[in-house]
């Protein structure tokens, strides 16, 4: 294929993918491929397994990729990430014509692969992750992930089998990494991992997620810190005190805590929280008044029964979180949960639906007390032609401090006239109105 070929890279997943797919385009520049957003000459999928869904979805991405082969629009059809190493036969038997796989080991060693300079499977000790990136994301913002694996094995999850266990990035590494990022004109870093909270406890000599925390804090140029995906179980005194004190560190955590019944958290092999979940929040909002809660739940466990299901939905009708992400219990063949008896696909859906319904309530009550009040806000795209809801002209896209990307919706801000907004500014603006999950603000002089 030679060095000359264009790479056009589709990344399906978590932000924890993207940054697997950021360190292949930075080997493949590196290895003289050009890379494109469209009209690869070879199309590298880097796939996401965690649920059917998504299994789903990067089977429908592979066949286009293939359909473009055929019809001569493409030369190579490349494979990578998690479905890599949670199906690969499927992959090889159900949807010939792919020409390679790239196995989570085999990152480092993309560039030669698709050259066909090396065969994949060159399967070494699982290795932290490392390496120059090339950022896929706009330019102000950048996922740091801090470290690889998980150790928890839920009863209904196949990262464990596809990640490898627990493993923390050196604290110096991850460092050297975000002054990388943050001289390159990143102003917002977004920590990630399978547990963020547990960052550093294998570490030798131990360190904790504060502890990095304070040392990213003291980065010149960086502007917001947030973190996503930290366990209920692992979150210290000392991080809190940490997110409280420290002006870089939004207050914003992302903690999945999956169900608020214990009984369902211990058929999911996950401790039961280590308050009620109601006390629980409660304290967290004491060590952090100004706390923006985000969590992920899970519906239709096998195991869930309706008494189980209307406590779930109470919990969320009572307003304890700030940000839901909703999905239903997915049966993985390998996992113990897959040999327990599922429930109707038609009751689960029900349930999604109704906890969405009761999240949509809560959050909208809440846009509408906070109207007037001021927020910083991040601008994250000026080249909106025509911004939406009858906005006028020289609108942009942007994030108040408690969104965080493509999940929590977005704020629209309009500058004052004669102001014009740069993307990466972060500003102080006044809320008023929303639509749906999108604030409208006006930017303040």
């Amino acid at each position: 294929m030679g060095g000359k070929a264009s790479v056009e890279i589709i990344n399906l997943g978590c932000p924890k993918n993207l940054v697997d797919g950021e360190r292949m385009a930075a080997k493949l520049r590196a290895g003289g491929y050009k890379l494109v957003q469209a009209q690869g000459e070879i199309i590298l999928i880097n796939t996401c397994s965690f649920i059917s869904s998504a299994r789903d979805e990067a089977r429908l991405t592979i066949r286009e990729a293939l359909g473009r082969k055929r019809r001569g629009d493409a030369r190579q059809v490349a494979v990578a990430g998690c479905m890599v190493e949670s199906h690969p036969g499927e992959l090889e038997e159900e949807l010939a014509g792919i020409d390679c796989l790239i196995s989570l080991d085999d990152i480092d060693d993309c560039a030669e692969i698709l050259a066909g300079a090396r065969p994949r499977g060159k399967k070494e000790a699982l290795r932290p992750i490392a390496g120059e990136r090339e950022l896929l994301t706009r330019a102000h913002i950048a996922y740091l992930k801090v470290s690889e694996g998980c150790d928890n094995h839920c009863s209904y999850c196949l990262i464990p089998s596809i990640r490898g266990p627990y493993r923390s990035r050196p604290l110096g590494e991850v460092v050297q990494e975000a002054e990388n990022l943050v001289s390159g004109g990143v102003v917002e870093l977004v920590l990630v991992a399978e547990d963020t909270s547990r960052y550093g406890d294998d570490l030798n000599p131990q360190s904790s997620l504060a502890e990095l925390l304070d040392r990213l804090n003291a980065l010149e140029g960086l502007r917001w810190i947030r973190l996503l995906y930290l366990s209920p179980y692992s979150i210290s005194d000392e991080l809190f005190k940490t997110i409280a004190t420290l002006p870089r560190v939004l207050p914003y955590m992302d903690i999945p805590i999956q169900h608020t019944q214990d009984n369902i958290l211990r058929d999911m092999n996950r401790k039961p929280l280590p308050q009620p979940i109601d006390e629980l929040i409660k304290g967290f909002r004491r060590a952090v008044p100004t706390l923006c809660l985000r969590t992920t739940l899970m519906v239709g466990f096998p195991t869930e029964s309706e008494k189980d299901f209307t406590a779930l939905l109470h919990n969320v009708r009572s307003g304890l979180f700030d940000h839901i992400g909703v999905f239903s219990f997915s049966p993985e063949a390998g996992t113990p949960a897959y040999e327990i008896v599922h429930l109707p696909r038609r009751v689960v859906q029900k349930r999604v639906v109704f906890i969405l319904m009761a999240q949509e309530r809560t959050v909208f009550a809440k846009y509408r007390r906070m109207q007037g009040k001021v927020i910083e806000a991040i601008v994250d795209d000026t080249s909106v032609d025509r911004p939406p809801y009858s906005l006028p002209a020289g609108t942009a896209r942007g994030r108040a401090d408690f969104q965080a990307p493509d999940i929590d919706g977005v704020t629209w801000l309009t500058p004052p006239k004669g102001v014009f907004l740069k993307e990466g500014d972060i500003v102080k603006a006044r809320l008023t109105s929303f639509r749906g999950f999108d604030l409208l603000a006006e930017v303040l002089r």
